[in-house]
């Protein structure tokens, strides 16, 4: 990933980079068979971090990364609030769900200024974005 982020590269060379990290990353995941929202997380990474960089469009759909990592979550935020209200007494792959989910939900942050202000993708992500400060 530090090729795609040299700032001293021309932006060009950078979004190669960043392709090569995307493509690298996918393969990695799908080489360890890990769990999906640890796989969502690296690729959110990436993704989020060439939206950020170059903006929608040439970085990437900010739009697709949202839906995509909602898509894996497979709890609502109320949900997830009120595990988390006592996530010390849940089991332990209880909590480790609940903060693989808190570790994507940054990146949807990141990229959630480049969605329209109203509409479901944005209500969805900023629901998240309320809940994430409780999980563990």
């Amino acid at each position: 990933m530090s090729r795609m982020q040299e700032d001293r590269l021309p932006d060009e060379t950078r979004l190669r980079w960043g392709g090569v990290a995307l493509a690298a990353t996918r393969r990695k995941a799908e080489w360890e068979g890990s769990h999906a929202l640890d796989r969502a997380v690296e690729l959110a990474a990436v993704r989020g971090y060439l939206i950020q960089q170059f903006g929608p469009g040439r970085g990437g759909d900010p739009a697709a990364l949202c839906r995509e990592a909602l898509a894996l979550i497979d709890l609502t935020p109320a949900r997830a609030a009120a595990e988390a209200a006592s996530w010390r007494d849940l089991p332990r792959s209880r909590i480790q769900h609940l903060r693989r989910i808190k570790l994507l939900l940054p990146w949807m942050a990141l990229v959630r200024p480049h969605l329209p202000d109203h509409g479901l993708l944005a209500e969805a992500v900023d629901a998240w974005e309320q809940v994430r400060p409780q999980l563990p």
